[in-house]
């Protein structure tokens, strides 16, 4: 049980994190 809820945290930091690279060049280009 706690190894799933651990894999899924990590996997949804992860998600956050490609998000944050994709997103982070068009919000410092339109500042």
């Amino acid at each position: 049980m706690e190894n799933a809820i651990a894999y899924s945290v990590v996997l949804v930091i992860f998600c956050l994190l490609i998000i944050a690279v994709l997103w982070l060049p068009d919000i410092l280009g339109e500042d």
